[in-house]
């Protein structure tokens, strides 16, 4: 929750106008893939002329006949997820995330829900429903309004059959970026982590620190180096608040595909003379050299006195 305030915040001055309100539904779509037959639930925001920055909310479906098997969120309009589309243990899929800047359209796609069929049950009849929706206007003061709850019905008979072709391309190229605020992580350090990828989407972020620099093409070889596992939320505090180390992000896409992105230590990033450590050392150098001249210098003085 503090995540979302922090996004929200951060997004408030934005602008947008706002005049009716926004709906959600749902299309089926079936695909093979290795000889089994799979159904694909798209989720659609239509933002009737309005200009939504956020939104989070809950998707139910019929556990006894259907099986979960994953998210894909690859062309999402959502590009900050506050909290990935996952599935609870009540047969629902709950997310939160935002648009930065706003998004206005009639057919948005949220994410898709991927699902087979229960061995004892048959295409039919299916019903999605939606509840706890919120959409957060682009306003300049993130107005929040709540969508009715509603279902979807639909023959999975007339699923439209959809051609799935392999994810074999990396996340985007993504600069992760070191912030703090008082709303998030008690106002220490972090590594915001934000990749975006086209194919069935981020999977989770892995992060390590290290005063060395490795070359990108290192850490992906290297399998001993130490990462730590960022999944929900994607601000990594960091362990060296003083910002003196490397600090190497991993985004790995649903396919297993990989993006590294490094973030230079504060202290590498300024020049020479912006580095107090070095200018410290400079001084007591300097001073110590003084010292040596002077002793020196009267020295010799008092030889020829």
């Amino acid at each position: 929750m503090k995540l979302l305030i922090f996004f929200l915040t951060a997004i408030a001055l934005l602008s947008g106008s706002c005049a009716k309100a926004a709906g959600i539904f749902a299309e089926p779509a079936s695909y093979f893939e290795n000889g089994q037959k799979f159904y694909e639930i798209k989720i659609f925001l239509n933002t009737d002329g309005e200009s939504i920055n956020a939104l989070e909310g809950e998707v139910l479906y019929p556990q006894q006949d259907l099986n979960f098997q994953k998210i894909t969120d690859g062309s999402s309009i959502v590009n900050f997820w506050i909290k990935d589309p996952q599935k609870s243990p009540d047969g629902k899929i709950i997310f939160s995330g935002g648009m930065p800047g706003g998004y206005e359209g009639e057919k948005g796609l949220l994410f898709s829900a991927i699902f087979s069929l229960k061995n004892d049950s048959s295409p039919g009849q299916t019903e999605i429903s939606f509840q706890n929706f919120k959409v957060y206007l682009n306003d300049g003061r993130g107005t929040e309004k709540k969508l009715a709850d509603l279902k979807s019905n639909f023959n999975l008979n007339e699923a439209e059959v959809a051609t799935v072709q392999a994810d074999t391309k990396p996340p985007e190229i993504f600069a992760p970026y070191v912030t703090r605020d008082p709303n998030l992580a008690n106002g220490q350090w972090v590594v915001i982590l934000n990749a975006q990828d086209k194919g069935e989407g981020i999977d989770h972020y892995e992060v390590f620190e290290s005063v060395k620099e490795y070359k990108p093409e290192e850490i992906v070889k290297n399998n001993s180096l130490p990462w730590q596992i960022v999944k929900d939320p994607k601000a990594y505090i960091l362990h060296d608040q003083s910002l003196g180390n490397y600090v190497y992000a991993k985004a790995v896409d649903k396919a297993g595909n990989v993006r590294v992105a490094i973030v230079i230590p504060s202290t590498a990033q300024k020049p020479w003379h912006f580095n107090y450590k070095v200018i410290s050392v400079i001084i007591i150098l300097s001073i110590a050299v003084l010292i040596i001249f002077l002793e020196l210098f009267f020295f010799r003085r008092r030889k020829y006195e």
